[in-house]
């Protein structure tokens, strides 16, 4: 990757996003005249803001109408596992050490997908420079982990991957840089990366998180992710690289990548690209445009809405850190007029938040290497050609929260049972799928009765703690995915949903549960149980045999004694 007297070495998507909606009817507002796309950046001043970060990842949520940043590496090189949620105005953190989250990394995969309800995070860079391979989703105030059926394949680990909604239901991934020899979690697979270690920042030195060297690859393959399995795509697709920008574009229905860094087959020495690509759901096409930004990798990039297009931020390029913003129109690139840009970075975690028409840019790392911590917001103005205003009017296809609940489903296990179809007061008004449940097991909530849109905040006591959000659907219903806090000591606790009812009060829903054991050690606490019984018995026979002997040999003292006074 080349760089002027300083080194990137990778982001994650971090600017993929999706919102799923159509684009702005703008261009049309006003009959007879061609709109003009201004961009707009400020830097926003917070009470409360992340560390500074560089390869952080960002999407926007639109279930719960905020951008989403996970992760990251701070100034001092030590990886974040916190989670920062940014509501248009100010910045909310939930730490790692509070919630269940998933292990700190940097340069993981993050985008939100509106037809699934899910925000999905993907592998990553994590302690000790191990690749990781693990599916995490977010419910809006905590993290869990996603798991797949026996035998099915999953995508082999990785670390600065392109992941964004596709418009079909669906998120797309592509490429990154993986392992040689570490593939995903089919038939005939090497083992992978294991995914359920401590959830720390990684403040103190690795030791059993780092993983053997092994030569890195930079991967060509794309991924489907459908709420619930990863299918591999066999279509062709671009040449294998990292640190591709990728985000949907509303306007076209297409996911749009550009550029990223690839070695190419007749050099070993790695090269940023400029090219653009874009996936229609089930097929890769390259564009072709009059025009193209600079080759570069770890740009930001999102879907403008009231630009009717898919926007790119900064980046790293021949000569180092970008500052530019461009605008894909479907057909080609365009540098609209910009006031205000932010300083050139590389590896920023950005999205576009569309409750507020914001694309929102974090951190990364800027010319001579130093990691920037400060909240870069760009706004977009669109005026005919006679300089008047053009109002823009956003159309969306995503369903609305007044017609389907925020819903964070997880696989079932094998204990779980089916939700009742209606959910009625009584003396469990809150559906659980199982009520005996292991540390950090998830589990699916569903309760109504709440006001129409209402916001419900799920806790887990005895120690109340806030595991999940979700929104109320247009009957007052909810239904939301939940994990139990790796904490959580064993024995009987509840949950708890409350939030408004109709007439504006609070309302409180709860159910009871026991947890018992923890995940993945109960192999070993049995061992350890069959060892003790093992030495509780072993103890009084050694005694008795010890007694024994020592008696035996007293006998025998006393008749060799005899013979000898005969």
């Amino acid at each position: 990757m080349a760089a002027a007297g300083w080194v990137v070495v990778g982001l994650a998507s971090a600017g993929n996003l999706l919102n799923g909606s159509a684009g702005a009817a703008a261009l049309s507002a006003q009959s007879g005249t061609t709109a003009q796309v201004r961009f707009t950046w400020s830097s926003v001043p917070t009470t409360v803001q992340p560390p500074p970060l560089k390869y952080s990842s960002a999407a926007y949520d639109s279930d719960n109408n905020t951008i989403v940043l996970f992760g990251g590496a701070e100034a001092d090189g030590s990886l974040s596992d916190n989670t920062w949620v940014w509501n248009g105005s100010e910045w909310a953190v939930y730490p790692g050490s509070e919630i269940q989250a998933p292990p700190a990394r940097q340069m993981a995969s993050l985008a939100f997908d509106p037809q699934i309800h899910q925000l999905i995070l993907f592998g990553g860079q994590g302690i000790g420079g191990q690749i990781l391979g693990d599916t995490w989703a977010w419910n809006g105030a905590s993290w869990y982990q996603q798991t797949t059926a026996a035998g099915v394949t999953t995508p082999p680990p990785r670390e600065a991957a392109s992941l964004a909604y596709d418009g079909s239901g669906q998120l797309v991934m592509f490429g990154g840089t993986g392992q040689v020899g570490l593939n995903g979690s089919g038939p005939g697979s090497l083992p992978t990366i294991p995914t359920d270690l401590p959830s720390t920042t990684s403040t103190v030195p690795p030791t059993t998180t780092s993983m053997p060297a092994a030569p890195t690859v930079t991967l060509g393959d794309t991924w489907l992710w459908n709420g619930t399995d990863w299918t591999e795509a066999t279509t062709a697709g671009p040449e294998a690289r990292s640190g591709a920008a990728m985000a949907y574009d509303s306007a076209d229905h297409d996911t749009v990548l550009f550029g990223g860094e690839i070695t190419p087959a007749d050099s070993s020495a790695p090269k940023v690209v400029g090219d653009t690509w874009t996936w229609n759901g089930s097929a890769w096409k390259q564009a072709t445009s009059q025009s193209s930004p600079d080759a570069r990798d770890w740009a930001g990039m999102g879907d403008d809405l009231a630009a009717s297009g898919v926007v790119l931020v900064g980046g790293s390029g021949a000569d180092g850190a970008l500052a530019d913003t461009w605008l894909w129109n479907g057909t080609d690139w365009t540098k609209p007029s910009t006031a205000g840009a932010p300083s050139p970075r590389a590896g920023a975690a950005s999205a576009y938040g569309a409750t507020n028409n914001q694309f929102v840019m974090f951190g990364g790392i800027a010319t001579g290497g130093s990691v920037l911590g400060d909240t870069a917001i760009m706004t977009t103005a669109l005026t005919s050609s006679s300089g008047v205003a053009v109002t823009t009017v956003a159309t969306t296809t995503v369903p609305a929260h007044s017609s389907r609940p925020s819903i964070r489903r997880a696989k079932a296990g094998a204990s779980s049972r089916t939700l009742p179809s209606s959910i009625t007061t009584g003396s469990a008004p809150l559906a659980v799928t199982a009520t005996t449940l292991r540390r950090g097991e998830t589990v699916t909530l569903a309760g109504s009765g709440f006001g129409p849109g209402s916001t419900v905040t799920i806790t887990f006591h005895s120690s109340p703690q806030v595991v999940g959000r979700a929104t109320a659907d247009g009957r007052g219903s909810f239904e939301a995915t939940v994990s139990v806090p790796d904490r959580a000591a064993g024995g009987a606790h509840h949950f708890e949903a409350t939030g408004r009812n109709p007439s504006g009060r609070m309302a409180e829903l709860a159910v009871a549960v026991d947890v018992i054991g923890v995940p993945g050690r109960s192999s070993a606490s049995t061992a350890q149980t069959l060892v003790m019984v093992a030495i509780a018995l072993l103890l009084p026979l050694a005694a008795w045999l010890g007694m024994a002997g020592t008696g035996w040999a007293r006998s025998r003292g006393r008749r060799n004694a005899n013979r000898a006074s005969i």
